[in-house]
Parts: C-alpha cells; sequence; structure tokens
C-alpha cells in the first residue's frame, strides 16, 4: 500500500470546512476515502461540531400538531431534525406519536413487502417488529435510502418474522 500524504491545499480544505459532512468534502477532496477523510480531520482536531438546533415554541406546536398524524419517522423528516431530537422533545412534552406504522415505499422484495403489510395490518410498528426479534433495523430500514434497494433479504430475519405472524415459508418447485 502506497501511502498517499496530504497537500497543504487539501489540508486547508479541511481546515476551511470543519463542519461540512464528508460526503460533501469528497467531493472537494477526489481520490480520498471517506475514513481518510474523518482520520485526518480527526488527526487536525478538526472532528465535525454538530449544530445544536433550539427548540422554540413555533416548533414544539409543529411537532404537536405533525404527531396527531404522523410517526416520529415522517416528522423528523418533515421538520429536518433528527429523528432521536424529534422523540426526545416529544417524550419531554409528554406528546404521543399517532402511529409508528409508517408506510414506506415498497422495497421491491415481496418477502419483505409481505411482512410490512402484515405488521401494517396488525397495527404494528416496523420498528417495533425488529426490536422484537432482535433484527437491529433491518425491516424499518429496508427500503430507506439507495442502498437498500440492492440489498439481498437476510433469510434468517425473514424467518423470524414469518414464525412470529404464524405463518409459514413454503418453497413452490414448478416442475415441468
Amino acid at each position: 500500500m502506497k501511502l498517499k500524504y496530504w497537500s497543504d491545499r487539501e489540508q486547508q480544505i479541511l481546515r476551511d470546512n470543519p463542519q461540512m459532512p464528508v460526503k460533501e468534502l469528497k467531493k472537494k477532496l477526489p481520490g480520498r476515502s471517506e475514513q481518510a477523510i474523518k482520520r485526518k480531520r480527526d488527526d487536525l482536531g478538526l472532528a465535525a461540531i454538530r449544530e445544536y438546533k433550539n427548540w422554540y415554541p413555533s416548533d414544539d406546536r409543529q411537532l404537536i400538531e405533525h404527531a396527531k398524524t404522523k410517526g416520529a419517522i415522517e416528522v423528523s423528516r418533515l421538520m429536518g431534525r433528527g429523528e432521536g431530537s424529534v422523540r426526545t422533545r416529544a417524550e419531554t412534552l409528554g406528546i404521543r406519536f399517532k402511529s409508528e406504522v409508517s408506510k414506506y415505499a415498497t422495497t421491491g422484495n415481496a418477502l419483505v413487502d409481505a411482512i410490512r403489510r402484515r405488521c401494517e395490518e396488525d397495527g404494528i410498528a416496523v420498528r417495533d417488529l425488529d426490536r422484537e426479534l432482535k433484527t437491529g433495523a433491518y425491516f424499518s430500514s429496508h427500503c430507506l435510502g439507495s442502498k437498500a434497494r440492492r440489498r439481498l433479504p437476510v433469510m434468517k430475519h425473514i424467518a423470524k418474522a414469518v414464525d412470529f405472524f404464524g405463518g409459514e415459508l413454503v418453497i413452490n418447485w414448478k416442475d415441468e
């Protein structure tokens, strides 16, 4: 492996943009991996600083209004805040979300989509299914983001969900 030294110009880009997301920095630093950028930024003492967004009464009113009809994930997207921030603020205000059962876009994977539909039918939050089955965020994040559509199904998670709902997983061979 050949070491690639950081030029003064590259280091200056990092110093000039300490809060810029790594993906954006990668565009300004072609040939550098995200991991290399993070490491160099840390070495320079420029670790990204998260900007805290205060909650104002107008934000609280908006949260209360959205929570009547939407789940935390959707509210966080609408408000441009992190899901954890939205959940924490709702808990502080004693707000319960109308539904954690989100209507996700179909994944294109018949097995995952069938399990998501079953969650909706039974009024079970997909996130709660993940928690119950100890599948990380497999079902709740399967179709979020561009990488998710290329992901192959994890059959052990599918099998756990089928068992949870009292179904059975069957292979039907069509011999000619």
